[in-house]
């Protein structure tokens, strides 16, 4: 049989030993059919207890209880399970029935003193300090732990004035001085938590539930501030799992279960946005960011950032007007934000409003002369402008400058079925002439990408002017073309 080894290290010196770990040994259980006294659950509790087993521990106390209602030792000896795992509500419970049954017991009051002062009740603490002094009036610390408390309980009547009225602002400078006397105190720092949010200073808010959370991860009341916090801050979707993992403990939870309901909404719309702008369906995207706006017009961080997605997505899809509407609201919520101007400069651009777009990047480059991106969008604008002078071949064709070739020459099909011959009465064919001379020179340029790319650039481009149908035929199967006055010209169809 092999024995497994094991190191015990003992004041830095380790030995090998070739035994069997122990096992780590369990309370002891009471033998089946012995009925206990109360020494016998004494002992048990305590033996329980000094192993850790929290739970055990309790259960003999309370059937030591049961036995001896009126002993205050009994109750003592639960509230010091309750302390030793930090259930200090249950705690206080049983110090209280301690001292009713002994109101000598000094270290009740010492023990409930403390958890009074955790729990931020400061005149409570106080109380039972002011006990002990009479108990014992030499008793060491006990005077400046009274002083102190006296201030806290002074400074948590300011609090209370100010929270009555809804004044958090007020509220907080009391508080931070009540927190520096009853650190520990899950209560104070719950409300400062809360004032927190409401004041909008999230961050405090997140150091405030951090603390509490990581003694009880459990707080439920902690984990839906701590959720409003990363909502405060911008973080939607983290703050939807905060409030999902919290009614994973009670469903029931009104405070959770109503943020939840509220933020959850809002996450989806943004998520619908973004799906939207991914498979460039860029209106779509920009009515999903509007709606996440509408469940909140007032959230600091999320209005701004989804007016900002709204310009964004437009000027991408290069939807003039509504481009120039969201970028306009976006810069109303940060005037100073340079992309943004930028931005409005492209969806200038894209409503044709050449010398606004030119303004508006002239406008930034008095911010950040040096920029790069602040440099390309002014030549850009300065180039469509000039070239808003000459023949808008994207404008003829009614297509935008972003059209794919699949666009272009379904948007020439269209007009040259328009005009054709057949379809255009003898006194409006000179006219019609011109026209489809300019669809045709439209199509030439943007249907060939080298003379596309130099008209984008402003370059100067050669046109020859055939007709549209004389090779390739028409994508649609009719021969065409246009004679007039004895002069035909062809246009190659790609």
């Amino acid at each position: 049989m092999l024995l497994a080894l094991t190191m015990w290290c003992l004041g830095g010196y380790c030995l090998h030993s070739n035994a069997e770990p122990q096992r780590q040994q369990q309370p002891p259980r009471p033998q089946q059919g012995k009925k206990l006294n109360a020494a016998d659950l004494r002992k048990l509790g305590d033996e329980a207890l000094g192993k850790g087993d929290r739970k055990m521990a309790i259960n003999y106390y309370t059937k030591l209880i049961a036995v001896e209602p009126n002993n205050e030792v009994n109750y003592w000896k639960r509230a010091s399970a309750h302390m030793r795992f930090r259930a200090a509500s249950s705690a206080i419970h049983d110090l209280d029935k301690a001292i009713e049954l002994d109101p000598t017991m000094m270290k009740a009051y010492l023990n409930r003193a403390r958890l009074r002062k955790g729990f931020g009740d400061c005149r409570g603490s106080k109380q039972d300090y002011e006990r002990v002094l009479e108990l014992k009036p030499k008793k060491s610390g006990i005077k400046d732990k009274i002083d102190s408390l006296g201030t806290c309980v002074h400074l948590l009547d300011e609090v209370d004035k100010a929270l009555r009225v809804g004044d958090c602002a007020a509220a907080k400078p009391s508080l931070d001085q009540a927190l520096d006397i009853a650190a520990e105190s899950v209560a104070l720092r719950m409300k400062r938590a809360d004032c927190a949010i409401k004041t909008g200073d999230y961050q405090v808010a997140m150091l405030d539930t951090r603390r509490i959370l990581s003694s009880d991860k459990n707080n439920l009341d902690a984990i839906a501030l701590r959720g409003q916090a990363y909502y405060g801050l911008g973080d939607t979707e983290i703050a939807v799992n905060h409030f999902k993992e919290g009614l994973r403990s009670d469903p029931g939870h009104k405070i959770l279960k109503t943020l939840y309901r509220k933020v959850k909404k809002i996450l989806k719309q943004i998520q619908t946005g973004d799906r939207s702008a991914e498979a460039s369906q860029w209106v779509a995207a920009s009515e999903a960011y509007a709606a996440a706006i509408s469940l909140d017009n007032s959230h600091p961080v999320n209005v701004p950032h989804l007016h900002r997605k709204k310009c964004e997505v437009l000027v991408k899809g290069e939807e003039g007007s509504l481009a120039v509407d969201a970028c306009a609201e976006a810069l109303r919520h940060d005037p100073d934000n340079t992309e943004l101007k930028c931005l409005m400069g492209d969806a200038r651009l894209a409503n044709e409003e050449y010398e606004e777009a030119v303004r508006e990047f002239e406008r930034a480059a008095q911010a950040e002369p040096q920029s790069r991106r602040i440099h390309e969008g002014l030549e850009n604008a300065k180039r469509r402008l000039k070239m808003s002078k000459r023949k808008d071949y994207y404008k003829i064709l009614g297509v935008k400058r972003n059209a794919g070739e699949k666009d272009i020459k379904r948007a020439f099909r269209k007009l040259a079925l328009k005009l054709h011959p057949d379809k255009v009465p003898p006194e409006e064919r000179e006219e019609a002439e011109k026209e489809f001379r300019k669809i045709g020179e439209a199509y030439e340029v943007l249907s060939d990408p080298e003379a596309r790319g130099k008209y984008d650039r402003g370059e100067d481009v050669e046109v020859e002017g055939h007709h549209p149908f004389q090779r390739g035929g028409f994508p649609g199967g009719f021969p065409g073309f246009f004679q007039q006055g004895g002069t035909q010209f062809t246009f190659q169809f790609r």
